[in-house]
């Protein structure tokens, strides 16, 4: 199912899980999702994945290494 197919609210929890996942496993040094997200076949999760790299940039530079 495509991010567009999905409800409103249901876009707002993928785009957080996301966020999420991300997150963690920057924190955790394994990728294993994010490369996932990253080579999604839908425009809309990569964006969302791309994005999500940016806030975290913005919001934590204690990650930077």
């Amino acid at each position: 199912m495509g991010f567009y197919d999905l409800n409103k609210q249901e876009r707002e929890q993928v785009t957080a899980n996301i966020h999420g996942d991300i997150l963690n496993e920057i924190v955790s040094g394994k990728l294993n999702k994010t490369i996932q997200y990253f080579s999604d076949e839908d425009t809309y999760i990569r964006k969302n994945a791309y994005l999500s790299i940016g806030k975290i940039y913005v919001a934590d530079k204690r990650l930077l290494k």
